[in-house]
């Protein structure tokens, strides 16, 4: 399997910085291959076997998949049942293992640390967990082996710091400039006002909502309701991945969108019987389902290209929580991207296929105290906090007047050019009633001098400075044309500032 631009970049940094260091982490955006590229690096690695450790059952079979597919030798297993053992051509190089097989003691010791000099982590942001540290204690016995951890989210709600494990960054490459690449798809926002809906008493755990509280607002009839009609309505025929608090939240939340659109929605959790989650899991990828509901089960290794809509059914205070539900959604249709070299082209050609782009749907009502992180905290990381709580805050009213959907991208540039105009203006009344001492000189002079004339002479004056630019966009925005402002005065710009304004004061008060 061939390796983008950015992956062979991403490899590259891996060997140099683990040259140096004995562990590192990349961070790189859901969509963009986190797993062709620590593939690659077990591919090449020069010495030892390479452990991959992953998080659940599914992300086992799917790293095993691309390992295959990279190295071109299949991977021993250490998971449940299976275990690593060799065959007639001895052990393969690649463990794959669940860190909840591996963490049991007597798997653990199965393994010599001396044979091993990589170990992988998968989802990496879960590598503080007690279960992950344990298992690298294991292995850094061996004091010439390395550690490399992978992430699409490297903060965690809980604010545990990944430092505890990870000495430095080797890669990071998001996803706002995965997008303006051309890798991965814009992403639009509909925010759907939701009557009754109140999250002021909900409490806080652990960085987030607490789920009972979720649960108990989320689940009334009336919510279910004001949010399955929209969520049916505005997906049109886009397959949705749909974000509940809970189980119970899932399955309810999919039974109220079947009486919508009838036997277009199903609902899965962990405790799905595995082959009934597989099964299902095909037909929403075939297109055979369109709305999957689901709780915290489709945040990590989910690969379904075709999700135009992302319900984010569950508000959420954790920025990595929403970062990896927005993920979800971001990936081009295959083949869309591939093979071109450009970015201009592949942006060209993500907006002419079958999914120019991704909506993001988002339920607010009154959130109280608490700041309900969406599209503008994820996508807004070179704006401040102020342009992004606008942002939102543009999201929202477009709601209220029924508009579409609008790329993230245009409400940040709105939200930043009006508080860039506001601040003017609050600059410009600040200016209004600040009086200068102005410093002068003078000389008396002989009335019978010269012609005979009284002359009071004041000190020379100056010349008169031109408008500023700041000035002549701002008599623009009065209305003003700007070739007509070309040979104004500083000062003049400032009177004629001042008189449109104060007759824009006086109109508004009639």
């Amino acid at each position: 399997m061939r390796a983008r631009p950015y992956q062979d970049q991403c490899v590259g940094r891996v060997f140099e910085v683990l040259g140096v260091h004995r562990s590192a982490l990349v961070v790189m955006a859901t969509g963009l291959g986190k797993t062709v590229v620590f593939s690659h690096v077990a591919g090449r690695w020069p010495s030892g076997r390479v452990l991959v450790l992953v998080h659940r059952e599914e992300l086992a079979a799917q790293a095993g998949q691309k390992l295959e597919a990279v190295t071109g030798e299949a991977p021993s297993l250490e998971m449940g049942d299976s275990r690593d053992r060799p065959t007639f051509a001895g052990r393969s190089k690649v463990v794959v293992a669940s860190v909840q097989t591996l963490s049991r003691p007597e798997r653990l010791a199965r393994f010599d640390p001396a044979a091993f000099g990589l170990v992988i982590i998968d989802e990496a942001h879960h590598a503080v967990a007690s279960s992950y540290r344990e298992v690298v204690r294991h292995f850094q016995a061996n004091p010439d082996s390395r550690l490399l951890g992978v992430t699409a989210t490297p903060r965690r709600a809980d604010e545990l710091a990944m430092g505890q494990v990870f000495e430095c960054v080797a890669f990071d490459y998001g996803i706002e400039p995965a997008i303006a690449d051309g890798w991965l798809v814009p992403v639009r926002q509909q925010v759907v006002k939701v009557e009754g809906l109140d999250f002021s008493d909900v409490r806080k755990t652990a960085g987030d909502l607490n789920g009972a509280d979720l649960e108990r607002v989320l689940t009334a009839e009336g919510p279910l309701h004001r949010m399955a009609v929209p969520t049916v309505e505005l997906a049109g025929d886009r397959p949705a991945l749909v974000f509940c608090v809970n189980v119970e939240h899932a399955k309810l939340m999919s039974a109220v969108i079947d009486r919508y659109k009838q036997g277009a929605s199903a609902w899965l959790s962990g405790q799905t019987d595995p082959e009934v989650r597989r099964r299902t899991v095909e037909a929403y990828r075939k297109g055979d389902l369109q709305f999957l509901c689901n709780c915290n089960l489709f945040l990590e290794g989910f690969d379904a290209p075709a999700t135009a809509l992302v319900v984010m059914a569950r508000p959420t205070l954790s920025l990595a929580l929403y970062t990896q539900v927005l993920g979800r959604g971001t990936r081009p249709l295959p083949g869309v991207v591939d093979g071109l070299d450009d970015p201009a082209a592949r942006r060209a050609a993500v907006a002419a296929s079958g999914k120019p782009w991704m909506t993001v749907l988002d339920f607010v009502g009154n959130s109280g105290r608490h700041k309900i992180v969406q599209a503008a905290d994820v996508l807004g990381g070179k704006w401040g906090t102020p342009v992004r709580c606008r942002a939102k805050e543009l999201a929202a009213e477009d709601a209220d007047e029924g508009r579409p959907a609008a790329a993230v991208e245009e409400l940040l540039d709105r939200a930043d050019a009006e508080l860039a105009f506001l601040a003017e203006e609050e600059e410009l009344e600040r200016r209004r009633h600040i009086k200068a001492r102005a410093e002068y000189r003078t000389q008396e002079v002989s009335p019978f001098g010269g012609a005979g004339a009284a002359v009071m002479a004041a000190a020379p004056a100056r010349p008169q400075e031109p408008a500023t630019e700041k000035q002549r966009r701002y008599l623009v925005r009065l209305g003003v044309p700007w070739e007509e402002s070309a040979d104004w005065t500083k000062r003049r710009a400032g009177a004629e500032i001042d008189w449109r304004l104060k007759r824009q004061q006086q109109r508004a008060g009639a």
